[in-house]
């Protein structure tokens, strides 16, 4: 399945699918009734361009942009 990397050590973090192109991760075991969402945003040829994580976005990188 699908899983998120995050820092220097890509600590792995499995996605969890809701609906059409968004998902949601733990990203503390702690809080798990507190989920991150990430929502690609999907071109008309079906390859995602970009995706958003909203952890991120409160602090303005939570946008992530396919490039090539």
């Amino acid at each position: 399945g699908l899983a998120i990397l995050e820092g220097p050590d890509k600590m792995p973090f499995p996605l969890e699918h809701h609906d059409a192109d968004l998902f949601t991760y733990a990203q503390s075991p702690e809080l798990p009734d507190f989920p991150t969402s990430v929502a690609f945003t999907v071109g008309p040829d079906g390859t995602a361009t970009a995706v958003e994580i909203s952890t991120f976005a409160d602090v303005g990188q939570g946008t992530l942009t396919r490039v090539g």
